[in-house]
């Protein structure tokens, strides 16, 4: 509020609406952002984030792409593969994105809910193999994991988290 035109504010605010469920607003502020700073690559990379799992996954790879481009070394690159690994499921691209998240888990060192994404979206795309690898440092991270602590990190709309439920009792991840 005291500048509005500040695109890490709306960023931000963009996140947090989309932490409450305000999948709209929040995608109005982060497009805001990215008007107001076109080079922001945190802000692209947010609302290819909000798109890939809430909205337009098109505009998500849109968005990633730009992010990608702006920060080609970013250190936390593996939450853009997500973000395509996303978009792409729900595009129906399966095995693009299993080759997505397989980066994912490649690059996600210690962050439990990328391996998830890996795990599970290997195993909707019948790369059970790699999948249960996947798994595996899953259980070793967090023995106690389970798809209801997924789902409340990255909450999604039915039609991914239709998939990643038939992918985790698959893998045979308890449901909470």
């Amino acid at each position: 509020m005291s500048d509005p035109n500040d695109p890490a504010a709306h960023c931000a605010i963009g996140r947090a609406l989309w932490l409450q469920h305000a999948h709209d607003g929040a995608l109005g502020e982060l497009n805001q952002s990215v008007r107001l700073s076109p080079n922001y690559a945190f802000a692209h990379y947010t609302l290819a984030f909000v798109q890939a799992q809430t909205g337009d996954p098109a505009r998500a790879i849109d968005a990633a792409d730009i992010a990608s481009h702006l920060s080609p070394l970013d250190p936390m690159m593996f939450g853009t593969h997500r973000v395509r690994t996303f978009a792409l499921l729900r595009l129906g691209k399966i095995e693009e994105a299993a080759d997505f998240a397989k980066l994912v888990g490649e690059h996600a060192g210690d962050h439990v809910h990328a391996h998830a994404v890996s795990a599970l979206t290997l195993a909707a795309a019948g790369r059970v193999e790699e999948a249960q690898a996947a798994r595996r440092r899953i259980s070793a991270l967090r023995p106690d994991y389970n798809f209801k602590l997924f789902k409340e990190a990255l909450h999604m709309l039915d039609d991914l988290t239709g998939i990643y439920q038939k992918a985790a009792k698959l893998l045979q991840i308890p449901e909470c």
